[in-house]
């Protein structure tokens, strides 16, 4: 399975499909100014009922303390923040991290990230040349394409662009225990048939 981090999980449906998939992580929100914010109590109640993927804190405008405090109360296995915001305190620095970047950040931004950046998380899909700026973000750390929804798109992008990795996204139930995957099923058959790329190219 070509591997794929499941974002902002908000409810047990969402989570039990991206794990029977075999998601290697889980993402959950705690960035109260988010409209896919999750309480660490219903995170870690998702989480008992789960096994197999690894997860991951998604944040925001948040301190080192905030971040530390859901990170231990969570049991999470790493972090997610936006270029601007890396926030870590000591205690936290272990943990793998994503970094959610645009695509345009300078020499000088990529350099001043940390060594725990297990992945660069951004769309691909408005930078105007994609090959160029995907194989220098590369050199950095292993790249993770988010935005894609289409199978036909993902192929293509996974086919001609170096990817570690696919971020997908969880939504809103129709009602308790009952969504529609159809579009996703065909996402997940791809990723299941697509050969696993070095995550370094």
């Amino acid at each position: 399975m070509f591997p794929f981090k499941a974002s902002s999980i908000t409810n047990l449906t969402d989570a039990r499909y991206f794990s029977a998939w075999g998601a290697t992580w889980i993402g959950f929100c705690f960035d109260p100014e988010s409209p896919d914010y999750i309480s660490p109590e219903k995170a870690l109640e998702i989480k008992g009922w789960l096994h197999g993927p690894r997860y991951l804190g998604e944040f925001g405008n948040q301190d080192a303390d905030n971040v530390a405090g859901i990170a231990s109360f969570v049991g999470l296995e790493a972090l997610e923040m936006p270029i601007d915001r890396i926030v870590l305190s000591p205690e936290m620095r272990h943990l793998p991290l994503f970094v959610r970047i645009s695509g345009l950040e300078s020499d000088i931004e990529l350099a001043g990230l940390p060594d725990s950046v297990e992945g660069l998380l951004l769309d691909p899909q408005n930078l105007r040349e994609p090959e160029k700026i995907l194989r220098r973000l590369a050199e950095r750390a292993p790249i993770w394409l988010e935005g894609l929804t289409e199978t036909e798109g993902i192929q293509g992008w996974l086919g001609n662009y170096p990817a570690a990795g696919l971020h997908l996204r969880g939504g809103a139930e129709l009602q308790t225990g009952l969504k529609l995957y159809d579009a996703l099923d065909r996402v997940m058959e791809t990723l299941e048939a697509w050969p696993v790329q070095p995550a370094r190219p």
